[in-house]
């Protein structure tokens, strides 16, 4: 079977062979868990807490198909805008709460590489468990699982939908670790070609256990080929659109997350900065990761 009830004393060792880390909460009892094992679709697990005579559903998972710690649940639909959004910044994460797509309370977190959402019977519900979350089984395999390795997309999965399709048909591998700054390393790379040229070029940078992830995304849009790059637009309830230096950059707040477009002779280039990445640190990284990694000079590679 493809998805599987498990018992509390089973995760630790799913959690040994699964691809993304495991949150629980700490102090709140979790039922009906469940497994997906990775087949037809990604992997997930699921779970349910009672708080008080209230339910949450809790939903993980490593979200490939989509720039990282992006809040995608909470829009009022895949292709729509958001809902308002609060945020709430937790050390290791940062916490989205708002109006998920079937309209109703819940969260949206990144946390070391795993995309947690929170559903409940009420907003007090959801944020009481969204704060008692934490990482029971921190392993080191994680410490510098690539996305390569994280992802169904990258791995051959089949997409049903062309977000899923822009990962699942390029080549991917992995990088050997440029360093950049501190602590950022570049993790992947996908290339798409059409016709034996490159049409599009996704470079992933990391940090260890996929704390902060940033996507430089180079793409030429008239290659014949369609949805290579993303329109950014403004979003009425998370992202506050404006003009900065020969682009356009959207952000959430002080610590994301962002996303930076410019268009350039032809090209499209898209760079994005998971949460937890301040004004100065996007200020600084900015003008490097265009040089190294954007259009066009370094798209041909």
């Amino acid at each position: 079977m493809e998805i599987e009830r498990v018992e509390v004393e089973k995760l630790k060792e799913l959690q040994d062979s699964a691809r993304f880390l495991f949150f629980t909460p700490k102090n709140i009892e979790i039922t009906d868990i469940s497994f997906r094992n990775e087949g037809r679709k990604w992997s997930t697990l699921r779970f349910v807490c009672d708080v008080g005579g209230e339910r949450a559903r809790v939903k993980e998972f490593f979200l490939d198909w989509f720039y990282s710690g992006f809040p995608k649940s909470l829009m009022q639909s895949f292709v729509s805008s958001y809902s308002p959004v609060e945020m709430k910044n937790m050390g290791e994460g940062v916490y989205f709460f708002g109006r998920n797509y079937k309209n109703k309370d819940a969260s949206s977190s990144f946390f070391l590489g795993t995309q947690v959402e929170v559903e409940g019977d009420s907003m007090d519900t959801v944020k009481r468990v969204t704060d008692d979350l934490h990482a029971p089984f921190l392993i080191d395999k994680f410490k510098h699982l690539s996305f390569v390795d994280r992802s169904f997309f990258a791995r051959g999965g089949k997409p049903e939908w062309f977000e899923e399709e822009r990962i699942s048909r390029m080549e991917w591998r992995k990088l050997e670790g440029e360093t950049l700054g501190d602590s950022l390393r570049t993790d992947s790379e996908g290339v798409l070609r059409c016709d034996g040229n490159v049409a599009e070029r996704i470079v992933i940078i990391s940090e260890p256990y996929f704390r902060r992830v940033i996507w430089v995304d180079s793409a030429i849009p008239d290659s014949q080929v369609g949805n290579l790059f993303y329109e950014l637009r403004e979003s009425n309830g998370l992202f506050i659109v404006r003009k900065m230096g020969h682009g356009i950059m959207a952000d959430a707040g002080r610590m994301g997350p962002a996303i930076y477009q410019e268009k350039k002779d032809g090209n499209i280039t898209t760079i994005t900065f998971s949460p937890l990445f301040s004004y100065s640190e996007i200020n600084s990284l900015l003008p490097q990761l265009e040089w190294k990694f954007g259009m066009p000079h370094n798209l041909f590679k």
